[in-house]
């Protein structure tokens, strides 16, 4: 089922032409077999013949043998997320054990691709708190490089003298920026490390038309 509720795409599929499988998406409207399916759950047999006016893509059904179909819906926790259907090319292949048999794989295969979404969105959850710590932490490097800059210029004198206790004032200050410069550092690394960065491949580069430009 697409984010908009307005389709169902096809996700997997085995045994079909490429041919079907490019016929479309299946629209969720008024009179189609896959509507009535997502709307009540339950499982529904389509005899092509009888319930051609059921069908979105009929001719496209009965050009690749198609006769019988099966259709049950996948069950989410809180909305259906989409349909799985059987198909074969006799007539009235498919028995009530064999739609309770698809509703059950079709259940189990629905809490895997609920576990399978929550997982992706846990991990984009990740990433995006690991880009925001990166910015964040590159951030407050710049401040502190410039707080060391100035503490580097007032120990070197280039200010004029400083007293024995302005020092040792300055030079607490400067082991506390070393540390803080440390710490943004390793949070620097954590972020980068459980970020998924782009990675460039190494290429052959021409060095010196850049140095004399």
């Amino acid at each position: 089922l697409n984010s908009t509720g307005t389709h169902i795409e096809p996700a997997a599929s085995y045994g079909l032409s490429e041919r079907y499988l490019a016929k479309g998406p299946l629209a969720l409207l008024p009179s189609y077999i896959q509507t009535d399916v997502m709307t009540t759950g339950e499982p529904t047999f389509i005899h092509v013949d009888e319930d051609r006016d059921r069908l979105q893509y009929p001719d496209v059904v009965k050009a690749e043998g198609i006769n019988t179909i099966l259709y049950v819906r996948l069950p989410g926790k809180t909305r259906p997320l989409g349909l799985m259907r059987a198909y074969s090319s006799r007539p009235h292949a498919f028995s009530q054990d064999d739609a309770r048999f698809l509703a059950t794989i079709a259940a189990q295969g629905a809490g895997a691709i609920e576990n399978a979404l929550a997982f992706a969105a846990l991990r984009q959850l990740d990433e995006e708190k690991s880009r925001f710590l990166r910015v964040v932490t590159h951030e407050l490097r710049s401040p502190v490089q410039g707080a060391q800059a100035v503490i580097r210029v007032l120990l070197d004198g280039l200010v004029g003298a400083i007293a024995p206790k302005q020092l040792d004032l300055v030079n607490r200050i400067e082991r506390r920026l070393a540390t803080l410069q440390l710490l943004v550092g390793d949070l620097l690394e954590l972020a980068a490390g459980r970020s998924r960065l782009e990675v460039e491949e190494p290429r052959p580069l021409a060095v010196s038309p850049l140095l004399q430009r």
